[in-house]
């Protein structure tokens, strides 16, 4: 029974721990996909300026 207890006690640990890792994952993934929007928003301002300046 005690190991039963104790591995289940494992699993359970390890499916926390992947839920984490996935969720931290995501969490970066999000924020690259929101900085390259910035960054594409940004971008037409940037050649404007460069056309404005030559």
């Amino acid at each position: 029974m005690s190991k039963e207890a104790a591995a289940m006690c494992y699993s359970y640990r390890d499916r926390r721990m992947e839920e984490e890792a996935r969720k931290e994952m995501w969490v970066r993934e999000e924020r690259k996909r929101r900085q390259r929007q910035k960054d594409e928003k940004r971008r037409p301002a940037e050649k404007y300026r460069e056309l404005v300046r030559a």
